[in-house]
């Protein structure tokens, strides 16, 4: 099996023309042996149209520096202050700061040593003064001295050479300086077969072992990864720093071949969902970011779609004709099933949905109950 195409998912519009762009794009992916990764193949369309989403600042619904991404800020600041083990003192700076909520943290803490560097243009930044801001792309020519923590989430898989991108952090780094990343966590959804990971926006699918493939190819060493919600979130040193504790970390092997068949059996499952209902609104696709690949590839484009971000809401997503709905309207007029496109917070929004007595009568069902 192969993908030739998929929505050009930037992220949701106030009408059906998405926001300009076009509504899906080919979409060529490879698996690169060489760094254990599933890569995009990288074209110059591709490269024009990413540079304008950039450039105008756009933000994936559900990134950061959305009204979901909160849950996310206070974790990783914590990571950052505690487990990094910088000062305030400390010079420190943010690659792709979006709208600066974790730069803007981190002065509330105390640091005074802030710079961030983003090439979007991004509203609400109310509350950056004292930090140094650039604008463009990492590394810069304002950019001149060595950094005690760079650090960059969300970034990282939206970089089309991957290991550059690390060697050129490490080499602004002060003597014991730290690099800290954040990345999708998609070795859930590859080791299922699950397709919803692929984005335009993102080169890079990373799993634990292509990180450690990454990185050790930059020059450097991984000292520490872990999942903070659907994010693996790690620390990066120069490889000849010593460290009185550092350990090896576990990974599973890949299997591309297997990869593909869980795809056509996955994809098979959700077909065979959708066609006990005749009339798709009788379906509300809750999270349904996470299934426009799918619906793409199955021709399915009139489900209801429903998302707890107030941010989406009466807004539209490419190939799909439905405007999001937020959870009350769903309660106002209850759909026959709803279908909850979230791995990492399906089972919540499935006791919450059981737990509203307005929706007794529609049946819940989650990606793993398919």
């Amino acid at each position: 099996m192969s993908i030739s195409e998929l929505p050009f998912y930037h992220g949701s519009s106030i009408s059906r023309l998405n926001g300009g762009f076009p509504n899906s794009h080919p979409f060529e992916i490879k698996f690169d042996k060489s760094l254990s990764m599933f890569r995009l193949i990288h074209t110059e369309k591709l490269e024009e149209l990413l540079n304008k989403v950039y450039l105008s600042g756009s933000l994936v619904d559900g990134s950061i520096s959305n009204e979901s991404g909160d849950v996310y800020v206070s974790q990783l600041v914590n990571y950052l202050v505690n487990y990094s083990q910088i000062n305030k003192n400390n010079s420190i700076l943010e690659i792709g700061f979006g709208t600066g909520i974790i730069l803007k943290e981190l002065k509330n803490n105390g640091f005074v040593h802030l710079k961030g560097i983003e090439p979007g243009n991004h509203e609400l930044l109310e509350g950056m003064d004292g930090i140094e801001i650039i604008n463009g792309f990492f590394p810069h020519k304002k950019i001149k001295d060595k950094q005690d923590l760079i650090y960059h989430f969300a970034v990282w898989e939206h970089i089309f050479n991957p290991v550059e991108f690390i060697a050129n952090q490490l080499n602004f780094l002060s003597t014991n300086g730290r690099i800290v990343f954040g990345v999708p966590n998609c070795e859930p959804y590859i080791n299922e077969g699950d397709i919803s990971v692929f984005l335009h926006e993102h080169f890079n699918y990373f799993t634990i072992q292509s990180i450690l493939s990454v990185v050790n190819k930059a020059g450097g060493k991984l000292i520490d990864i872990r999942v903070i919600e659907g994010m693996l979130v790690g620390t990066i040193v120069n490889k000849d720093i010593k460290l009185d504790q550092f350990s090896e970390f576990d990974f599973k092997l890949f299997d591309e071949n297997v990869f593909w068949e869980k795809v056509q059996l996955f994809l098979l499952k959700l077909n065979i969902f959708f066609i006990q209902y005749e009339n798709k609104n009788d379906i509300a696709i809750y999270v349904p970011g996470r299934s426009i690949n799918s619906l793409f590839l199955l021709g399915i484009n009139n489900v209801r779609l429903v998302d707890d971000n107030s941010e989406m809401h009466g807004r539209f997503l490419p190939t799909l004709i439905n405007q999001i709905e937020s959870f009350e309207d769903l309660c106002i007029n209850p759909p026959k099933t709803i279908l909850i496109y979230s791995k990492t917070f399906g089972e919540k929004i499935k006791l919450k949905c059981i737990n509203e007595k307005r929706l007794s009568q529609v049946k819940v069902v989650t990606l793993n109950d398919l």
